[in-house]
């Protein structure tokens, strides 16, 4: 076996031959009518893929949009339900501590403290009922909505309840 000397090392044992030059594309002739050209046959398979995936775009688009309209809709939904039931949790607690702080007349001050509590929530109405032991607030509030105007429902309501017994000490 030959013992490779610096000469072998350095190039290679068989040399790339140089890439000829690419003719350059003909002009064409003016005076020749231009000939049309044939579609291939994935053409026509892509173009029929392509309608139909048209139409599944179009699906999955409205759907989008309906579960959108349920989150948006369901949201104003459950913040109108919170501010119900918070306006009326507030009313029949300031009722209750009116009811306690006044022992003769302790029905007017309940509802009169109820009633103050409840025109200080914007956007909520409600009934103060005391009787007996009990003071019961009923709420509702309105919010409104977003895609559930497409479908002829401009507003959602929600209505809450609140009920205090209350004891003498």
């Amino acid at each position: 076996m030959p013992i490779p000397t610096a000469a072998h090392v350095l190039s290679p044992p068989n040399p790339v031959a140089p890439i000829p030059a690419t003719p350059t594309p003909a002009t064409p002739d003016p005076s020749r009518p231009r000939q049309p050209r044939s579609r291939p046959a994935y053409a026509e398979a892509r173009d029929q893929r392509g309608g139909s995936m048209s139409v599944l775009v179009m699906l999955f688009s409205l759907a989008l949009i309906v579960i959108a309209g349920l989150v948006v809709d369901g949201g104003q939904q459950v913040s109108a339900t919170r501010r119900a039931e918070s306006a009326a949790a507030g009313a029949a607690r300031a009722a209750a501590a009116a009811h306690a702080s006044d022992p003769a007349g302790r029905t007017t001050l309940a509802l009169a403290a109820g009633r103050r509590h409840l025109d200080a929530v914007p956007g909520v109405d409600g009934t103060i009922t005391v009787t007996g032991d009990r003071v019961v607030v009923r709420t509702s509030a309105e919010a409104s909505t977003t895609f559930l105007v497409l479908l002829g429902q401009d507003r959602v309501t929600a209505e809450a309840r609140a009920e205090v017994i209350l004891t003498v000490r």
